[in-house]
């Protein structure tokens, strides 16, 4: 492990600066999948979880020192989750939902059994993303450069929405909210590819991902879905324009 580090930092002092100093704009978009870990009250339940589409756009503007690069701004995010709820299993908030018609079989164990029988719901949040992301600039050749990055991403979160099998009662999709976190915090590591096309002007495309660090609800003793920590993996493009360098000019 020792000898990787120190490989790993050998290569990274090697890598001439390749950026331009100065602030930059970036504006861009992507489409990935995300899904959800959650703690329950019984370790068998929902574990027919799966992933649902996940898409994010972001304007970002940074600033380049040598071979360190800073960026903020400001995007949007939408992560969420697909599950079976075997029938007679609180769903969210502890409640059980009311009688349902079984319209789901996945294979898995729930309850002993060898596969979950219920009704299928999918949950998915909006989020307004606020990231601080520091990246390393490594030249690739005269045109590309390679930009790996991490950072954590304030989420502004947004109510979320249900949708199911069959319809939902009032009472169900307001228990999706319950104990509700407005404000979360997440992990974010992305790789961003980058092509120069002039001096101002490129286009990039980054493959990222995105682990929630807070829970988007708060803990309730009997919650079945309390300590909620949405992840996606995404894979987005973009434009990037360089702000043009100030001038100095020498007064005599």
């Amino acid at each position: 492990m020792k000898k990787f580090i120190s490989f790993s930092a050998l290569i990274l002092l090697t890598v001439p600066a390749v950026a331009q100093d100065g602030y930059y704009i970036k504006a861009g978009g992507g489409t990935g999948v995300s899904s959800s870990t959650f703690s329950v009250f019984s370790g068998d339940a929902y574990n027919s979880s799966n992933n649902i589409r996940s898409n994010q756009a972001q304007v970002s503007i940074g600033y380049n020192k040598g071979n360190l690069q800073l960026e903020t701004g400001i995007g949007y995010l939408r992560t969420g989750v697909t599950f079976v709820n075997a029938i007679g299993e609180p769903l969210c908030g502890g409640m059980v939902p009311p009688v349902q018609t079984p319209t789901s079989k996945d294979s898995g164990a729930v309850h002993g059994t060898t596969n979950v029988i219920g009704v299928r719901y999918t949950i998915s949040n909006t989020h307004i993303v606020v990231p601080v992301m520091i990246g390393y600039v490594m030249k690739m050749g005269k045109k590309v450069d390679v930009v790996p990055g991490i950072g954590v991403e304030t989420l502004l979160n947004f109510k979320g929405k249900l949708s199911a099998d069959q319809p939902a009662s009032q009472d169900v999709e307001n228990s999706i909210n319950y104990h509700y976190n407005p404000v979360a915090a997440m992990l974010a590591l992305k790789i961003d590819v980058q092509y120069h096309i002039s001096k101002q002007w490129g286009v990039w495309v980054s493959p990222s991902a995105h682990n929630m660090l807070s829970s988007l609800t708060t803990a309730v003793p009997g919650d079945a879905m309390s300590r909620q920590y949405y992840h996606a993996l995404l894979f987005s493009a973009g434009v990037r324009y360089n702000l043009p360098a100030k001038v100095k000019t020498t007064v005599n």
